[in-house]
């Protein structure tokens, strides 16, 4: 009973502290400045009365004492201990010590009245320590949520600031070319304006360069080089002119190699007409001789015959 009785105060005790420990935060947090009445817990306290004995004389112990069962000293030590606070009753096989308990004044078994008021204070130091505490929980919950929304709104804004910030740098750089374009535009009209007078000119000439043109391109084989005009430069032209008449050349040796491969053909043609004509003549010549002698002798023939016939004529 002792025991639970020191760890009630002790617990009481602790919620007290921390009831105390509450308001004082509540109250530096909130700025009050006021100083508030501090409240005693009433605790009771007993003395112990260990080891203490009385002035009566001990009794004497009998020479041989009896070994008591181990029921009749539980027995015994539950009549002798109710509502004694004595730590000291041993069980088992051990002997009780012989103390006077005379001089512990017993516990009634009846509660006496207790203080209404310190009861009453008691009560409302824990009511309001648990209302200190749930307040200081409260706002430490208010306070997360707001820190979280506060974060929330904050990271909007700076999202919502950096969309301004693109946004704000694409007019700006809109806004440059646009005046780049107005500048341009403005100095194109002056020069427009300026040279609106030359246009006439400008297509009388056009015209005539076109004739004079005609009239060079139509003449050209005709004018020496060195009157001409070359668009690049010499050198540039003389080599461009090189390339050109070496392709040239190359093309006309393919083609004489050609020529000369189709005359060698035609040579042999004429070779070989040549000495067909040749045999042919032969052929000719032998034949006419052949005929010669052949009207030679069909001549010779019929003059004999003639000769024969005209000597039967005569007697």
């Amino acid at each position: 009973m002792a025991n639970k009785r020191f760890a009630s105060t002790e617990l009481q005790k602790s919620i007290l502290g921390d009831g105390r420990n509450g308001v004082s935060g509540n109250e530096n947090v909130s700025g009050n400045s006021g100083t508030r009445k501090k409240v005693k817990p009433v605790v009771t306290t007993v003395k112990s009365r260990y080891m203490q004995t009385t002035g009566k004389k001990p009794q004497p112990k009998p020479a041989t004492p009896k070994k008591a069962s181990h029921d009749t000293i539980l027995q015994e030590t539950s009549v002798n201990c109710d509502g004694v606070l004595q730590s000291t009753i041993l069980a088992g096989h051990a002997l009780r010590p012989d103390f006077d308990m005379s001089a512990i004044v017993e516990k009634p078994s009846t509660p006496g009245p207790r203080n209404t008021e310190t009861t009453e204070s008691k009560s409302k130091v824990e009511l309001q320590a648990f209302l200190d505490t749930y307040m200081a929980a409260k706002l430490d919950h208010n306070t997360i949520i707001m820190r979280e929304e506060a974060e929330k709104e904050l990271l909007a804004m700076m999202e919502a600031e950096r969309e301004m910030q693109v946004a704000g740098r694409k007019k700006k750089r809109q806004y440059h070319l646009r005046a780049k374009q107005n500048q341009l535009n403005s100095l194109s009209d002056a020069q427009i304006a300026a040279l609106s007078p030359v246009a006439a000119v400008a297509s009388q000439f056009t015209q005539n360069y076109q004739m004079l043109a005609t009239a060079v391109d139509a003449t050209r084989h005709e004018l020496p080089v060195k009157n001409l005009h070359m668009e690049d430069n010499r050198e540039e032209f003389l080599e461009k002119t090189e390339s050109c008449l070496k392709r040239s050349e190359e093309l006309l040796q393919q083609h004489m190699n050609v020529m000369e491969q189709g005359s060698e053909s035609a040579c042999e043609n004429l070779n070989r007409i040549k000495n067909s004509a040749l045999d042919l003549n032969q052929q000719l010549i032998r034949g006419g001789s052949d005929l010669q002698e052949l009207s030679s002798l069909v001549s010779q023939l019929t003059v004999e015959s003639f000769l024969g016939k005209e000597n039967l004529l005569l007697p």
